[in-house]
């Protein structure tokens, strides 16, 4: 092997009486899973239950911060047309 390297155990070394190595060349292990699918599940952790409804708040902000970001669109692209056209 490689000199100076001692091949097999370390010295000191006491392999659990009755340990055997697997060995080599056996049978193939097949692995089944199953799958299962709940409806409305969380897809993240897959423990909670998603809603389908919107809250009152959400509807509240959606129709507050939509607009407002929309006309702050508006207001930059009217600066950026402003700079560049001279």
């Amino acid at each position: 092997m490689f000199p100076g390297y001692q091949s097999g155990a370390p010295p000191g070394y006491q392999p659990m009486p009755g340990a055997v190595a697997p060995p080599y060349g056996g049978q193939p292990v097949q692995v089944t899973t199953t799958n299962v699918v709940v409806v409305g599940g969380c897809p993240a952790c897959r423990v909670g239950i998603l809603e389908d409804d919107f809250t009152l708040l959400g509807v509240c902000c959606a129709i507050l911060f939509f607009p407002l970001g929309e006309f702050r669109n508006f207001i930059k692209n009217e600066a950026f047309a402003h700079y560049t056209t001279g």
